[in-house]
């Protein structure tokens, strides 16, 4: 099976938390799908710049219009992405 994980357009999830410094702060980013075509454009409404923001693979995989269940996005980073390229799906 191709998983997120494996594959070289893979972000993993960051999370940090404030310390003794910022003690209750805690911030969280999911994976992030960094191919190309899962970029979405985004306008600010305040001063009409036009940005790119990386998709989360969750969004990514649960998409037909995008990477889809079947991950026709994948391109394997590691050897266990290589060996799901031979699985049949």
């Amino acid at each position: 099976m191709k998983f997120c994980k494996d594959c070289k357009h893979f972000e993993p999830e960051f999370s940090c938390d404030g310390g003794s410094l910022l003690p209750g702060f805690f911030y969280y980013r999911e994976p992030l799908c960094k191919h190309p075509d899962g970029a979405k454009e985004v306008i600010d409404r305040v001063k009409g710049d036009h940005r790119w923001l990386n998709m989360g693979c969750k969004f990514n995989r649960d998409s037909e219009d995008a990477c889809g269940p079947r991950a026709k996005w994948f391109e394997p980073a590691n050897l266990d992405g290589r060996l799901a390229m031979l699985e049949n799906d």
